[in-house]
């Protein structure tokens, strides 16, 4: 009978705390080498990277695929208002397969690698972009740009 109870309290407790997560999603969006004419050219979804996180909690993942990271971490702070602070901090890395020499002669890899943090006021399901880049090179544009997105957890989806 006791170990009964014990399932179904973990369960109970289990769905209450499910009811309070969130998804956390940073998208970097953009496009690479365009013409450069009026015409806008149209963004693609370079990588997402989706951590579940709950309020008041840090959270933080990692993907690694092939010669690139991406990291994800941060706190998830509830506001009076119902949204939310954000303290975000993300890393790309990219290993680009060259080396750079060292003292000891064994060198270390060169990395390309797109860091920044920031804080922010987010709503659930309301995309917002956290930061980016706009660069110009032989007639040619190339943008890059972060959003934040903030939704429910809900794992029948």
């Amino acid at each position: 009978m006791m170990t009964r109870l014990v399932a179904i309290v973990l369960i109970l407790h289990c769905s209450a705390a499910l009811a309070n997560d969130y998804i956390v999603r940073v998208e970097k969006i953009g496009y690479v080498d365009q013409p450069a004419m009026n015409k806008k050219p149209r963004e693609i979804v370079f990588h997402t990277i989706e951590i579940l996180a709950r309020p008041g909690k840090s959270f933080r993942g990692k993907i690694k695929l092939g010669t690139e990271t991406v990291t994800l971490a941060g706190t998830l702070q509830p506001t009076e208002n119902g949204e939310f602070t954000t303290d975000v901090r993300y890393r790309h890395i990219v290993d680009t397969g060259e080396t750079i020499p060292t003292a000891d002669g064994r060198g270390k890899p060169r990395l390309n690698e797109t860091a920044f943090e920031s804080t922010i006021a987010t709503s659930v399901g309301k995309p917002t972009d956290i930061g980016g880049t706009v660069t110009t090179r032989n007639n040619k544009l190339s943008k890059t740009r972060y959003v934040l997105l903030i939704s429910r957890y809900n794992p029948a989806n």
